[in-house]
């Protein structure tokens, strides 16, 4: 995962820590939508913890990553651990939503606002 604030780390850390985009576009947001696959693997984790009625906790996040067989490489486990430790940062939480409905709209249209992507 790479250490730039990204339209995609900043919706996956909101949906680790509060999963309040998650719920707001269940119907819409999917794991297709990040291009990082570190990022859709992290997505369908809290997504299975979410549906199950649970939360994002690194215990929890680490059975059901093992029980699904995922594995993260070295650099990318630091930068999870960092995101499962530390809230997002307020800039990030203030801009999830219409971060979020630009990744939806890159994938549906194909293009997206681009004043909403340079935040």
């Amino acid at each position: 995962m790479c250490n730039r604030l990204s339209p995609e780390k900043a919706v996956i850390w909101d949906i680790i820590h509060s999963g309040r985009i998650y719920h707001d576009l269940a119907d819409r947001l999917k794991a297709s939508h990040f291009t990082h696959r570190p990022y859709r693997r992290i997505f369908r984790i809290c997504e299975t913890l979410y549906r199950s009625g649970g939360t994002v906790t690194p215990e929890a996040f680490d059975e059901v990553a093992r029980s699904m067989g995922y594995r993260f490489d070295l650099r990318d486990r630091r930068a999870l651990d960092r995101m499962l430790r530390q809230p997002p940062q307020a800039r990030m939480v203030a801009n999830v939503s219409r971060l979020a409905q630009a990744m939806i709209d890159l994938q549906s249209a194909g293009r997206a606002d681009l004043e909403i992507l340079a935040n």
